[in-house]
């Protein structure tokens, strides 16, 4: 198990670029955490989710959709976490990340130039070339000898002056050393920090970014993961969407949706047959849709085919398809596959008031205490039965004093303590049971990353005045300044 590593200048640089301050150093069990802020100037991208000269990738994609997914309704994955996330009240329903490839192209720069030059840590262990914008990653990967000034390893560049190389600065970073997109994603996601104060922290920095950073992102896969965070040059009605795992006869295919309006039509397109995606976190007008594509085989062509409210077809990618498959599957392909059965899915509402519509899309929604039941129809829950008191094995006392009066509860004895964890050392959900690697339970993603959760990962916020902390084998505090860097 690798240290935990943390570096933070606090305040973003937008509210108080000269102010900052230096957080305490906390123990952490996992990895290795750097969290910075600033201001990413908007760039330009061409059409929406198709990939540029390989960006991005399948794993990019994936922990772009992850961090999405998470957005939409923070009380699942916060529950999911449980006492490792102590200011899980804080998170709140949030817009979803949009993509920026210069963000990308920067982070998949520095997972590269840490694998090439063998350091983990957000201001890169060189003076950086001014021209890695052309030379990376066609005939550069990296490497000192075309990455460094001189060929050498010698000074740094900060983390703010090397994404502005590509996209003109950002307002947050966070990495991780785990080589699968799940699991580097909920390395950073369920970071343990039991703290329940709503801002941000050493200890929370990670989680913090993910749900409320933005709103631009670019995460960069290259052995280690790098998620850039700053401006957004476009923002589409299909922010996201990706498949995990990789490759199988069985996949979860996600995609969200953002717009005024629910999708008229929310359908998956795999292999020529469109299959309708059911809206399984958040709200129709901001939401996380599933469809599982079950008896896959060889490289299966897939892209996403909403309908607005107005009936406007919107995709994603904007041309193109996606592929499931193994590493030959081009993860985008300009061929897309044909519209086969289910694609002309006519929307039918009759006799219904909420619920879908045959087509991913809603028919309604029901008020606040109503649920919509199997026929479409909102309904208000009956109370549930009195249950009485629990039966704990013992008998009472004779005290003499009268029953007590039902409408009291009673202790249960089956909750796990705070903190409890199964015998293999995995977290402890709410109800007792063990939670997966990846977080999991129905409708989640059923591969566990396994040793991925024990790498290094960082986050950092950027500020203005400079300021710093580091310790290994713990989390540290790293202060950024645009002139100096101090350790102490």
């Amino acid at each position: 198990m690798h240290p935990l590593f943390c570096s933070i200048v606090d305040g973003p640089a937008w509210f108080e670029p000269r102010q900052s301050r230096t957080l305490k150093i906390m123990k952490r069990p996992l990895g290795f955490l750097v969290v910075l802020a600033a201001v990413a100037a908007p760039s330009t991208a061409a059409a929406y989710g198709e990939e540029a000269a390989g960006f991005p990738s399948w794993a990019e994609r994936v922990e772009h959709e992850w961090s999405n997914r998470a957005r939409v309704d923070p009380s699942i994955e916060m529950t999911k976490c449980g006492a490792k996330c102590g200011e899980a009240a804080c998170y709140k329903v949030a817009a979803p990340l949009w993509y920026s490839e210069p963000l990308n192209r920067a982070a998949r720069f520095h997972s590269s130039e840490m694998i090439q030059r063998k350091f983990f840590a957000h201001d890169s262990n060189c003076k950086l070339v001014s021209t890695l914008k052309t030379t990376y990653p066609t005939s550069c990967k990296g490497e000192a000898a075309c990455a460094c000034e001189g060929g050498a390893v010698s000074g740094s560049t900060s983390f703010g002056a090397r994404v502005g190389i590509w996209a003109g600065g950002a307002s947050g970073e966070i990495i991780a050393s785990g080589t699968d997109p799940n699991g580097a994603f909920y390395q950073w996601l369920y970071e343990n920090s039991p703290t329940p104060t709503c801002a941000f922290s050493s200890a929370n920095g990670h989680r913090w970014l993910i749900l409320t950073g933005g709103p631009g992102i670019g995460y960069g896969v290259d052995g280690y993961s790098t998620g850039d965070f700053g401006g957004a040059p476009e923002k589409p009605k299909i922010p996201s969407g990706s498949h995990y795992p990789r490759s199988g006869a069985s996949v979860e295919v996600w995609a969200n949706w953002y717009d005024t309006a629910g999708p008229s039509a929310a359908l998956v397109n795999v292999g020529g047959t469109c299959q309708p995606m059911k809206l399984t976190r958040g709200t129709v007008t901001n939401g996380a849709y599933l469809h599982t594509a079950a008896g896959l085989t060889g490289c299966t062509r897939y892209y996403f085919q909403f309908k607005d409210s107005t009936g406007a077809q919107v995709t994603y990618p904007t041309t193109g398809s996606l592929g499931i498959g193994d590493a030959t599957c081009a993860d985008w392909s300009a061929t897309r596959p044909a519209a086969g059965a289910g694609c002309d899915c006519k929307p039918s509402c009759t006799g219904k008031t909420c619920g879908d519509d045959g087509c991913g899309g809603s028919c309604g929604a029901c008020k606040a205490g109503e649920s919509c039941n199997a026929a479409g129809a909102c309904v208000t829950p009956p109370p549930p039965p009195d249950a009485g008191p629990t039966d704990t094995g013992v008998p009472p006392t004779d005290t003499g004093a009268p029953p007590p009066t039902d409408g009291g509860t009673t202790p249960d004895g089956g909750a796990s303590p705070d903190g409890a964890t199964s015998p293999d050392g995995g977290p402890v959900g709410p109800d007792g049971g063990v939670l997966d690697d990846a977080g999991g339970d129905g409708g989640d993603p059923a591969a566990t990353p396994g040793d991925d959760l024990q790498g290094s990962c960082g986050c950092r916020q950027a500020g203005g005045a400079p300021s710093s902390l580091a310790v290994f084998g713990a989390l540290a505090l790293l202060g950024l300044a645009s002139t100096r860097r101090r350790r102490s």
